[in-house]
């Protein structure tokens, strides 16, 4: 990217903002949510991501070079017997697991979850589990 191409990027962010605000508001609109969803929106075919990285960071993506997941979840206990099953989602949710695996997990606490997560992951899923009264921490497996 040109230097001239990078000033007419920036000079357009808050247009890219207002689209990327505009599509989140939509989503909102049409699925009744609020805000805070908009870590599950979903891309449709047409729409259009903008990703602003680093050059090396745009070759490690296109190489297939995945940064190390070096963070695990110790989840405590749930608070109540609704917590079990709302943090059984929330970890399906955010991890890939399987539900039945995530309901295992959930119904044998105190336990580390045995997935490797990235911090941003693994921060999001303390979050998620503390809104439905499920006690978790997060644990740095690894050097960067």
């Amino acid at each position: 990217m040109s230097g001239e191409e990078l000033a007419q990027l920036i000079h357009n962010l808050p247009t890219l903002a207002l689209m990327c605000w505009k599509k989140l508001v939509n989503y909102i609109t049409i699925n009744q949510g609020n805000p805070k969803n908009w870590y599950d929106v979903k891309l449709d075919a047409g729409d259009r991501l903008i990703v602003l990285a680093t050059s090396s960071s745009l070759q490690r993506i296109e190489w297939g070079e995945m940064l190390p997941r070096l963070w695990q979840l110790q989840i405590e206990k749930a608070l109540t017997t609704n917590a079990i099953v709302y943090g059984a989602e929330k970890i399906v949710l955010i991890t890939g697991c399987s539900s039945t695996t995530a309901r295992q997990w959930m119904n044998n606490l105190p336990r580390v979850l045995p997935i490797p997560l990235y911090k941003h992951q693994a921060q999001r899923l303390v979050r998620e589990l503390t809104k439905v009264q499920v006690l978790a921490n997060l644990i740095f497996i690894g050097q960067p």
